[in-house]
């Protein structure tokens, strides 16, 4: 299933959650231990690496090297509303935004002409 980034919606922290219902929860049980250390960040990153890095597609591949950049800089999971869905909106679990994620995507953006001379592609998932 590709999902679209304006279909996103990142859900509140008071939002209520039926786990059972979430798309992809279990490959992050572990993540808030993990997203402490190097050496876990690191895994997380290389994971992501091995599971989607043979992807076709430059949007993909754009999003496989966001996932990365969101593992080594120890990024939260965030559950996501996707509302391109038909029926009952689906939720996804994913990695949200740290701190030193986005200093890293402010310090990728500036440039010789100012803040926005770059820009971060986030992809989309495949």
């Amino acid at each position: 299933m590709i999902i679209m980034p304006e279909y996103l919606e990142q859900l509140g922290p008071d939002e209520k959650l039926d786990p059972s219902k979430i798309l992809g929860l279990e490959e992050y049980a572990d993540w808030d231990k993990e997203r402490v250390t190097a050496d876990g960040r690191a895994k997380r990153a290389l994971g992501i690496a091995m599971q989607s890095g043979g992807v076709d597609g430059d949007h993909h591949k754009a999003w496989v090297i966001d996932q990365m950049v969101r593992a080594l800089t120890g990024s939260p999971v965030a559950y996501f509303r996707n509302n391109s869905a038909v029926g009952e909106p689906i939720i996804v679990a994913g990695l949200g935004e740290s701190d030193e994620y986005r200093k890293f995507v402010n310090e990728h953006n500036d440039g010789e002409h100012g803040h926005d001379t770059y820009s971060w592609d986030e992809g989309i998932a495949p």
